[in-house]
């Protein structure tokens, strides 16, 4: 990695250096693409999944603007009330800037007697799709959650954007590196991810956007890197990073989703024998392998507090 952090411009095919250098890049869109089971071109690198977010919701929204016959015409996007700020806030952003944009925000279910409790129901997107009288052309669900670690029921959800003819993208920043993802299988149209949350560099990420959703404009202009998707000198260590991190953990990936779950297991034993405490989200079954959601009732709403005394703890 070291190696390609002074190399060649890989957009320079004149000469050898930018030539070595695109080669190292593609190799790397290829390993990606291998894990993902999806075809190289499909993928594209950004500086993470905050980008790649923003890409595909703006990318969409300007597009049918773009391409509506009528100034009037409404669109609705449809996304959950937990997914990241890269999404939240763009969605936010349109409900106060621009009338032709409505947003539906789906709630996780509350009833813990339902298989879905503390995640989407599928059903309740239905509801929402059905009674839509503005065109959908977004639905943006995360996979799973980053605070809760609530995984979603993606391949249900992506059946039912496929039905309704509705762009379908998820957020898959906390689950890629933890499981095999499948886009193609699952109805995705368009997959977002970070690097360093499998332990690769950070402010490196990726796209997979399916190969024939052409329903995106570019947001940038000055280069074709990234096919313009994403225009911009690559940065090429940090993408052969990423993708030999990603790599890296999917090897015996089950066997260390066994072993994160019961490190998790003991680590939330041990909170309950010591302190006051309840655990928030969803089943082990239903919800990351890593992630833990820890209310400490004694300790008041000062979560910074609390981290800075850790932090001076050894």
């Amino acid at each position: 990695i070291n190696y390609w952090l002074s190399c060649g411009n890989p957009s320079n095919a004149l000469h050898q250096y930018g030539r070595k250098s695109n080669n190292a890049k593609e190799t790397a869109r290829h390993q990606l693409a291998k894990i993902l089971h999806v075809v190289p071109k499909e993928i594209f690198f950004t500086s993470g999944a905050t980008e790649s977010n923003n890409i595909i919701i703006q990318g969409i929204v300007k597009y049918h603007k773009e391409q509506s016959k009528s100034k009037e015409e409404k669109f609705r996007i449809i996304t959950s009330s937990f997914e990241h700020p890269s999404v939240i806030k763009v969605c936010q952003h349109y409900e106060k800037t621009d009338e032709r944009i409505e947003v539906s925000y789906v709630s996780p279910v509350q009833d813990k007697t339902s298989k879905y409790y503390n995640r989407i129901d599928p059903k309740d997107i239905e509801i929402i799709i059905k009674k839509s009288k503005e065109k959908i052309i977004l639905m943006t669900i995360m996979h799973g959650n980053n605070e809760t670690g609530a995984m979603q029921d993606i391949e249900v959800i992506g059946k039912i954007a496929k039905k309704n003819e509705i762009f379908f993208h998820t957020d898959a920043t906390q689950a890629i590196g933890k499981f095999k993802l499948k886009p193609k299988e699952w109805g995705i149209d368009a997959l977002s991810f970070s690097g360093h949350k499998f332990h690769g560099p950070k402010g490196i990420g990726g796209l997979y956007l399916k190969h024939d959703c052409n329903k995106i404009l570019s947001l940038c202009f000055g280069g074709e890197q990234e096919r313009e998707i994403r225009p911009g000198t690559e940065n090429i260590a940090c993408i052969t990073g990423m993708a030999m991190a990603l790599t890296t953990a999917h090897q015996d990936r089950e066997k260390k989703n066994i072993e994160l779950r019961k490190k998790t297991a003991w680590i939330e034993k041990k909170l309950k024998e010591k302190l006051n405490i309840r655990i928030l989200g969803p089943d082990k079954d239903h919800k990351l392998p890593h992630t833990m959601l820890t209310l400490f009732k004694d300790m008041g709403s000062c979560n910074k507090m609390f981290v800075k005394a850790l932090d001076k703890r050894k």
